[in-house]
């Protein structure tokens, strides 16, 4: 079994914030293989069903962003995982709205619910996907603009990149990360380009 994690915070006043991204993309999984969050476990609500071949239990932690890894080492312990078999999809200020990355491994960045994660698994080598949401004019600002509501311009954007991130969690499954890396990495095309 994978595990896909979407990191964001609780709670209607947060759904549509740019810090909520994570939890957009394991909703748009969801919606296209026609799986429910219907129940709560590991601190999380839960969906599970299948990707392509692959057996998938999506995850959205409801400890708040600061404490996700609490929701991802109550999954791991009871379902008994590696690290490597966790996909967390977050939300990253350093890359410009509608950027993707993908990646095996890596540091937290700075973002504290990937700080949270990576001392619960006690690894940094298990797969990642990062959702460029860009930063606000001035880095005091971080906060606010983490948990304002996307403009109307921005979900318009953000909603490719939260498809595509979704695609890009697919092939991650299907393919490997190394092919998810290489497919989704680049900027993405210009309209009808």
């Amino acid at each position: 079994m994978k595990v896909i994690v979407g990191l964001g915070n609780p709670g209607g006043s947060y759904a549509r914030s740019r810090h909520n991204v994570g939890f957009q993309v394991v909703d748009r999984l969801a919606e296209r293989r026609r799986l429910r969050f219907s129940r709560r476990e590991f601190k999380s609500q839960v969906a599970e069903g299948e990707i392509g071949n692959e057996r998938v239990l999506l995850m959205k932690p409801q400890t708040y962003m600061n404490l996700s890894g609490e929701a991802v080492q109550r999954a791991r312990r009871e379902l008994r995982l590696e690290p490597e078999e966790f996909l967390v999809v977050y939300d990253d200020l350093d890359l410009a709205v509608g950027r993707l990355r993908v990646a095996a491994s890596g540091g937290a960045g700075g973002h504290h619910g990937m700080e949270s994660i990576i001392e619960a698994l006690g690894s940094k080598s298990f797969p990642r996907i990062r959702v460029g949401i860009g930063r606000p004019g001035h880095r005091g600002a971080n906060v606010e603009y983490l948990l304002d509501s996307l403009t109307t311009e921005e979900a318009s954007t953000l909603s490719a990149s939260i498809s595509r991130a979704a695609d890009a969690a697919e092939v991650a499954l299907r393919d490997g990360i190394g092919a998810a890396m290489n497919r989704f990495n680049a900027a993405p095309k210009a309209e009808g380009g």
